[in-house]
This record gives C-alpha cells, sequence and structure tokens, in this order.
C-alpha cells in the first residue's frame, strides 16, 4: 500500500469518528434537557408557588394532620401522672389528707372530688359561669358561641349569648343575634347556631363550694378538666392545662 492510500485511509476513519462523536454529544445532551424537564415538572409540583394552576391541599385535611399529630404527641400515661402530682400538690398547699387513687386515667372533675372527699366533703353548691363553644362551618369559618351567666338585682340568673367570627386569636367580630335571643336564649336557638357547623371543642367555667366555705374554680374542656383554683383557709393553689400534658402548678 502506498503512502498516499495509507494517509487517505487515516483521513476518513477521522471523519467517521467525528461524526459519531458528535452524533454522541446530541443525544446525551438532549437526555439531560428531558432529565432537566421532568425535574422541573416534578418541583412544580410539589412547590404551589412555582406553578400558580396546582391546587393547594384543603384546610380540612391540614387540620385533620395536625391534630392527628398533636394527639399522637400527648402521652396519656404522662398526662395521668400529672394530673396525680397535680393532686398531690392540692393535699400539700391546701392541708388536705386526700386520697390518691394511682389508677385514676380519667383528668375530670369527679376524680379531683373523690380525692377530697374523706377531708372536705361533696359540694354544697355549683354554679356554671360561661360557657364558650368553637365551631367551624363548611366553608372554614371558625366561630365562637358565648353564654354568660349573669346575677340581676333580684339574684335572678340572667343568661347573655354572645355570637362570633373568630378571625384570629386577638380578633372575634361580633354577629348580631335578632330580637331579644341574645337575653335569655332558648336552648333550641343555641342548638340552632351550633347547627351552623361542626363542633371541636366545647369548655365552661364553673364555681363549686363545700360545707366548710372551701372554693373550687375550674374550667372544663372537652368534658377534660383543664384549669382549677382551689381557696381554703386563705391559701390558694392553681393549676392549667391539666389535660395537655403541660401543666403548670402554684401554691400561693
Amino acid at each position: 500500500m502506498t503512502a498516499n492510500k495509507k494517509i487517505l485511509i487515516s483521513i476518513a476513519l477521522l471523519v467517521v469518528a467525528l461524526l459519531v462523536g458528535r452524533a454522541f454529544f446530541k443525544s446525551s445532551d438532549a437526555t439531560e434537557n428531558a432529565e432537566s424537564e421532568d425535574t422541573s415538572e416534578q418541583e412544580a409540583m410539589v412547590d404551589p408557588d412555582s406553578n400558580p394552576s396546582a391546587t393547594p391541599p384543603s384546610t380540612e385535611s391540614l387540620e385533620g394532620k395536625e391534630t392527628a399529630s398533636e394527639d399522637e404527641a400527648v402521652d396519656p400515661a404522662f398526662v395521668q401522672a400529672q394530673f396525680l402530682e397535680a393532686l398531690k400538690g392540692l393535699g400539700t398547699c391546701m392541708d388536705i389528707k386526700n386520697a390518691i387513687d394511682t389508677e385514676q386515667k380519667e383528668i375530670k372533675l369527679d376524680s379531683l372530688i373523690a380525692s377530697v372527699r374523706n377531708e372536705i366533703g361533696d359540694p354544697v353548691i355549683r354554679s356554671e359561669d360561661w360557657s364558650n363553644t368553637l365551631l367551624r362551618t363548611p366553608e372554614g369559618e371558625q366561630r365562637r358561641i358565648r353564654v354568660e351567666m349573669e346575677y340581676d338585682t333580684d339574684d335572678r340568673i340572667v343568661k347573655r349569648l354572645k355570637y362570633y367570627k373568630v378571625e384570629s386569636e386577638d380578633r372575634m367580630v361580633p354577629i348580631p343575634l335578632e330580637g331579644e335571643a341574645s337575653v335569655d336564649p332558648q336552648d333550641s336557638f343555641i342548638a340552632s347556631l351550633e347547627g351552623d357547623g361542626k363542633i371541636f371543642m366545647r369548655e365552661k367555667g364553673s364555681r363549686i363550694y363545700f360545707q366548710n366555705g372551701e372554693e373550687l374554680i375550674l374550667v372544663e374542656r372537652n368534658d377534660q378538666l383543664s384549669d382549677i383554683e382551689m381557696n381554703r383557709n386563705g391559701r390558694t393553689f392553681k393549676c392549667t392545662g391539666l389535660e395537655t400534658g403541660k401543666s403548670n402548678c402554684s401554691c400561693l
């Protein structure tokens, strides 16, 4: 083979190699671009801000997840242990030899009364001061129904009804009530307001008096004892958040 033929063959092979290499790089670039587009689409689906047309999750689903998370985070055994410690603290502060049932699992008023019954007896007077009912309408609006008990000049109990739209923790907008519905409302009317949505909390504040003058002021939330204040012989015992696992008690 002559030198010229060898040179021509070498040039031909080089050209073929260049063409193959160029085709390979084009294919690689196309694959990378396709992968980049797929990644962008996935990111847009995950981040609603990057895709204005994406539909955000409903408020109801978010609230359900938050509630489930909170419920899982609270250990019932820990809440029970804190409640028993609160009963012990009440006995020490009030100088009461109260009975502590270590098997008691319910954070309820009956449990507290049973604890002090042998020392100060059963309650002789119980009066309800106020109640709140919190509900959420199908549109996601939060509302509060509040009933306050007042005594008129004849010592007659008067119910006063207030209805609010809750815009934030610090802002509630009154909802006007027709006619005389705000004074001594019928239970059926209050029930009709409760029917405007789904109730997620009931709370009420009460006072209890025992035969020797001991006073117990309390708040119950969803039938569980939440806050208490007992006064006896010039001393005061207070506890808040009994049902939350984050109770705070003090003796004054």
